[in-house]
Protein backbone atom coordinates (compact mmCIF):
# COMPACT_ATOMS: atom_id res chain seq x y z
CA UNK A 1 0.00 0.00 0.00
CA UNK A 2 1.56 3.26 -1.12
CA UNK A 3 -1.13 5.57 0.22
CA UNK A 4 0.24 8.58 1.99
CA UNK A 5 3.47 8.62 -0.01
CA UNK A 6 4.04 11.91 -1.77
CA UNK A 7 5.88 12.33 -5.02
CA UNK A 8 8.02 15.43 -5.08
CA UNK A 9 8.27 16.89 -8.56
CA UNK A 10 11.49 18.52 -9.72
CA UNK A 11 11.24 22.26 -10.23
CA UNK A 12 11.46 23.30 -13.88
CA UNK A 13 12.04 26.49 -15.80
CA UNK A 14 10.97 27.25 -19.34
CA UNK A 15 12.67 29.69 -21.70
CA UNK A 16 11.38 30.74 -25.11
CA UNK A 17 13.57 31.75 -28.07
CA UNK A 18 12.46 32.62 -31.63
CA UNK A 19 14.68 31.70 -34.59
CA UNK A 20 14.49 35.32 -35.78
CA UNK A 21 13.15 38.62 -34.48
CA UNK A 22 11.82 40.51 -36.37
CA UNK A 23 10.12 37.96 -38.61
CA UNK A 24 8.27 38.25 -41.89
CA UNK A 25 4.55 37.47 -42.03
CA UNK A 26 4.96 35.22 -45.06
CA UNK A 27 7.75 33.06 -43.56
CA UNK A 28 7.42 30.47 -40.80
CA UNK A 29 9.78 30.79 -37.85
CA UNK A 30 10.86 28.26 -35.24
CA UNK A 31 10.00 28.83 -31.61
CA UNK A 32 12.13 26.84 -29.20
CA UNK A 33 10.99 26.28 -25.63
CA UNK A 34 13.88 24.99 -23.53
CA UNK A 35 12.70 23.27 -20.37
CA UNK A 36 15.21 22.51 -17.62
CA UNK A 37 14.46 19.87 -15.04
CA UNK A 38 15.03 16.13 -14.76
CA UNK A 39 14.81 14.81 -18.34
CA UNK A 40 11.62 16.80 -19.00
CA UNK A 41 9.17 15.11 -21.36
CA UNK A 42 5.54 15.77 -22.14
CA UNK A 43 3.98 18.77 -23.83
CA UNK A 44 4.74 22.45 -24.29
CA UNK A 45 1.88 24.63 -25.51
CA UNK A 46 2.80 27.84 -27.34
CA UNK A 47 0.70 31.00 -27.05
CA UNK A 48 0.27 34.29 -28.89
CA UNK A 49 -1.35 36.30 -26.12
CA UNK A 50 -4.20 34.08 -24.86
CA UNK A 51 -4.47 32.16 -28.15
CA UNK A 52 -2.89 28.73 -28.58
CA UNK A 53 -0.74 28.68 -31.73
CA UNK A 54 0.53 25.11 -31.38
CA UNK A 55 1.96 22.42 -29.15
CA UNK A 56 4.91 20.03 -29.21
CA UNK A 57 5.22 16.74 -27.36
CA UNK A 58 8.43 14.86 -26.60
CA UNK A 59 8.80 11.35 -25.22
CA UNK A 60 11.77 9.89 -23.35
CA UNK A 61 13.28 8.49 -26.58
CA UNK A 62 13.47 11.87 -28.33
CA UNK A 63 16.95 13.10 -29.25
CA UNK A 64 15.87 16.55 -27.98
CA UNK A 65 15.70 15.24 -24.40
CA UNK A 66 18.93 15.34 -22.38
CA UNK A 67 19.75 14.76 -18.71
CA UNK A 68 18.74 18.24 -17.54
CA UNK A 69 16.86 19.92 -20.38
CA UNK A 70 14.67 19.38 -23.41
CA UNK A 71 14.08 21.47 -26.53
CA UNK A 72 10.47 21.68 -27.71
CA UNK A 73 10.35 23.26 -31.21
CA UNK A 74 7.34 24.62 -33.07
CA UNK A 75 7.42 25.96 -36.63
CA UNK A 76 4.72 28.61 -37.08
CA UNK A 77 3.73 31.47 -39.36
CA UNK A 78 2.59 34.47 -37.31
CA UNK A 79 0.20 37.30 -38.10
CA UNK A 80 1.71 40.73 -38.77
CA UNK A 81 2.28 43.19 -35.93
CA UNK A 82 3.71 42.84 -32.46
CA UNK A 83 3.05 39.36 -31.06
CA UNK A 84 3.26 38.48 -27.33
CA UNK A 85 4.54 34.91 -27.25
CA UNK A 86 4.91 32.48 -24.36
CA UNK A 87 5.30 28.75 -23.74
CA UNK A 88 3.76 26.57 -21.01
CA UNK A 89 5.30 23.24 -20.04
CA UNK A 90 2.63 20.89 -18.66
CA UNK A 91 4.97 18.85 -16.48
CA UNK A 92 5.31 15.07 -16.28
CA UNK A 93 5.58 12.33 -13.66
CA UNK A 94 8.94 13.73 -12.45
CA UNK A 95 8.78 17.44 -13.27
CA UNK A 96 6.53 20.31 -12.23
CA UNK A 97 4.93 22.57 -14.81
CA UNK A 98 6.38 25.99 -15.67
CA UNK A 99 5.73 28.99 -17.90
CA UNK A 100 8.20 31.06 -19.87
CA UNK A 101 8.44 34.80 -19.63
CA UNK A 102 6.51 36.45 -22.47
CA UNK A 103 8.56 37.76 -25.37
CA UNK A 104 7.56 40.34 -27.96
CA UNK A 105 8.01 39.26 -31.55
CA UNK A 106 7.78 41.85 -34.30
CA UNK A 107 6.24 40.41 -37.47
CA UNK A 108 6.59 42.53 -40.59
CA UNK A 109 3.54 42.54 -42.88
CA UNK A 110 4.00 41.31 -46.41
CA UNK A 111 5.37 43.93 -48.84
CA UNK A 112 2.62 43.35 -51.43
CA UNK A 113 -0.03 44.26 -48.86
CA UNK A 114 1.75 47.50 -47.98
CA UNK A 115 2.17 48.48 -51.63
CA UNK A 116 -1.52 47.83 -52.30
CA UNK A 117 -2.51 50.00 -49.31
CA UNK A 118 -0.29 52.83 -50.57
CA UNK A 119 -1.76 52.51 -54.08
CA UNK A 120 -5.28 52.62 -52.65
CA UNK A 121 -4.47 55.81 -50.74
CA UNK A 122 -2.82 57.46 -53.76
CA UNK A 123 -5.63 56.60 -56.19
CA UNK A 124 -8.34 57.84 -53.78
CA UNK A 125 -6.79 61.35 -53.70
Amino acid sequence: NLSGNQVTLAATSTGLTPSTNPANKTVAISLTATVTGTRPIGTVTFYDGANVIGATTLDANSSQVTGTSSAFVLSVQLSGGFRRLSAVYSGDANNASSTSAAITEMVNPDAAGIIQTILNIVTDN
